[in-house]
């Protein structure tokens, strides 16, 4: 039993603190504590896309940003929440048409 105790997941946790960060604007702890909800559970959709979001408002290279939506599109296209997929794609389009307009 005490094992099974200590294995328990704590992602949940670990994206609960990046959100809450996130909202606090301090994206470099954020994406520090979503990377952590990623280590313990690699199917977290819902982290995948909050590390999205995050990197979007911390980095400034449009590619390094897109990437990290991408990597979200590529693991859920198929099977993800609806409304998150959408959000993705639309972020890319305007991530790509700012990068072509400032020549990148």
């Amino acid at each position: 039993m005490a094992i099974l105790i200590k294995k328990q997941p704590v992602d949940a946790e670990y994206l609960s603190l990046g959100i809450t960060l996130k909202y606090k604007k301090e994206f470099k702890d954020a994406l520090e504590y979503l990377n952590k909800a990623l280590e313990e559970n690699p199917q977290n959709e819902r982290a995948l896309y909050e590390r999205a979001v995050v990197a979007d408002n911390y980095f400034k290279d449009l590619s390094t940003i897109i990437s990290y939506y991408q990597s979200y599109l590529d693991k859920y296209n198929s099977i993800g929440d609806e409304r998150l997929l959408n959000l993705a794609e639309s972020r890319i389009a305007d991530l790509k048409k700012q990068r072509h307009l400032e020549g990148e």
